[in-house]
């Protein structure tokens, strides 16, 4: 791929995987907001796609089994991790989303984990590792800041100062210590052991933020937040309310920056929500899509999701083993499924569905995904059909709408391998 299109690559990825998370979650970020969140993924790209394209092995995962707790539980360490190998050397790369400042100033926690990685590599694989290091790939508070300036002189000169790859020294001799940690930490999960901070640590800055507290760096990403009372009371010490007013700051967005975008976001959402039979059928793909990947992985196939122009013809591969299926996802609401065009007006039904068919991938399939009459806090119907299923289906109804599937073609293991062929 040329590097034009793998920024078009990367611009459809995003483009997909945040409607699919907006989806999910019920919230969006405003478009500048976005912006800057695509601004540094490609800044990533720019950043280390020399590094990219050396890697040699990617997602490895690393397993080391048959780990015991304290307390006589069995459990397994697993990690991902990427290699690369060039000019006689190996080197170890786990990427984080978490940004430089935070590597840094917590580099001890990110040395034990790398540390077991490299045990792994080196004593259970048996294979050599000259360096590791982590690449933090989320946007510092430096480049935030230069991005809302708006000004490109600012901006060039934080991305200039930003160098996301913080080498790790390999020091295995503390690994089994470190396993010990996780063995502890294994125990407080499965006994149901979790305990809050005292609430006068909240109040204490990190080290990856000198200037904010702990209460707010990890505390605002945290969940359990709405129901601790060391974050109930860092809160009421800190502003000065009473119990009474401790709702308002239930939901901490961050700064006045980031609460003025949240708030601009949604309500940017509310007036596309009024409108949302223009984007309906772009919803309806995505969710379609996400709904066949989930079945098929489910059943145990291993999936690759296409995008862009890649995914024009067909938006999955499926694979199991030696066998591998390529896969068109459809989607509707009302019958109609946008699968076969419509002919001209002096050709008939039969040598319109012909035509489709001749010009047809026998090596794809159509998993149908149906919205007709199906609640949003229910499930839509999933099918699978070879084409010539499909073309002999609207041959018999003559029409290109088909509002009831067959039942035959109903998504399970059997059809699946039916599939397959």
């Amino acid at each position: 791929m040329s590097n034009e299109e793998v920024l078009e690559f990367i611009k459809e990825a995003f483009e997909e995987n945040y409607e699919l998370m907006r989806l999910e979650g019920g919230h969006s970020i405003t478009n500048e907001a976005k912006e800057r969140a695509l601004q540094q993924v490609l800044l990533y790209w720019e950043k280390l796609h020399d590094l990219a394209e050396q890697v040699t092995d990617t997602e490895i995962t690393l397993t080391l089994p048959e780990q015991t707790t304290p307390e006589g539980r069995k459990y397994t360490i697993q990690g991902v991790v990427d290699i690369v190998q060039a000019n006689d050397e190996t080197t170890m790369y786990d990427v984080k989303t978490h940004d430089l400042d935070t590597v840094q100033g917590s580099i001890e926690h990110y040395e034990g984990q790398l540390n077991i990685y490299s045990y792994i590599w080196k004593n259970l694989r048996q294979q050599p590792l000259d360096s590791a290091a982590i690449i933090a790939t989320g946007q510092t508070e430096e480049l935030k800041q230069a991005y809302r300036t708006e000004n490109l002189q600012v901006i060039q000169q934080a991305v200039d100062a930003w160098e996301p790859v913080v080498e790790i020294p390999i020091e295995t001799k503390n690994v089994h210590h470190t396993i010990e940690q996780f063995g502890k930490v294994v125990d407080c999960i499965e006994s149901n052991r979790f305990q809050a901070p005292h609430w006068e640590k909240l109040k204490q800055p990190v080290v990856a933020r000198k200037n904010v507290p702990f209460g707010t760096h990890v505390c605002r990403n945290c969940d359990a937040r709405f129901s601790c009372d060391a974050f109930k009371q860092y809160v009421s010490d800190k502003e000065g309310i009473s119990n009474g007013r401790y709702v308002e700051f239930l939901d901490n967005y961050g700064d006045e920056q980031d609460r003025i975008e949240w708030i601009k976001a949604n309500m940017e959402e509310e007036t596309e929500t009024d409108n949302k039979d223009e984007n309906s059928s772009k919803h309806l793909g995505i969710a379609a899509r996400a709904f066949a990947t989930g079945m098929f992985a489910r059943y145990g196939y291993d999936v690759s999701v296409r995008y862009g122009a890649e995914s024009s013809e067909y938006d999955l591969i499926i694979a199991k083993g030696a066998k591998i299926l390529k896969v068109a996802v459809k989607a509707s609401q009302d019958g109609d499924w946008g699968i076969v065009p419509s002919g001209e007006e002096d050709v008939s039904f039969e040598e319109v569905f012909d035509a489709w068919l001749a010009e047809q991938d026998l090596q794809m399939v159509y998993c149908l995904v149906q919205f007709q009459d199906v609640g949003m806090d229910q499930l839509p119907g999933i099918y699978l059909a070879s084409p010539e299923e499909v073309a002999e289906k609207l041959k018999a109804v003559g029409d290109r709408r088909m509002e009831e599937v067959p039942e035959e073609w109903r998504f399970s293991g059997e059809r699946v391998e039916e599939m397959f062929g």
